[in-house]
């Protein structure tokens, strides 16, 4: 289940890097948190169901299309999607870019 979670995160973060330059700081530590529990619990308690989810809808607001794709990909493809958001935005100076259709 861990890398589940981990796709999840990845992209959630991808919608958001995307439609902005930073992440807000109650989301980082919403994405933080999650790790720590999950990883804590794991630790103590094998094979657990209780995983916990990230709330969609106060993350990603009108990405609904987008996140059924990106949810399918695997994490080496998420990881060269992040890659490229920021190398778009930050190495070749357009700051406020998008992409309009990630997938």
């Amino acid at each position: 289940m861990d890398y589940k979670i981990c796709k999840k995160v990845m992209a959630s973060m991808i919608l958001l890097f995307n439609e902005s330059n930073y992440l807000l700081k109650d989301t980082t530590e919403y994405f933080l948190r999650l790790f720590d529990d999950h990883f804590t619990i794991s630790s103590q308690i094998e094979n657990t169901n209780n995983l916990g989810s990230i709330p969609d809808s106060t993350l990603i607001r009108d990405a609904s299309s987008k996140k059924i794709i990106l949810y399918t990909l695997h994490f080496h493809s998420l990881l060269r999607w992040f890659i490229l958001i920021f190398e778009m935005k930050f190495i070749f100076g357009d700051i406020d870019a998008k992409f309009n259709n990630i997938l």
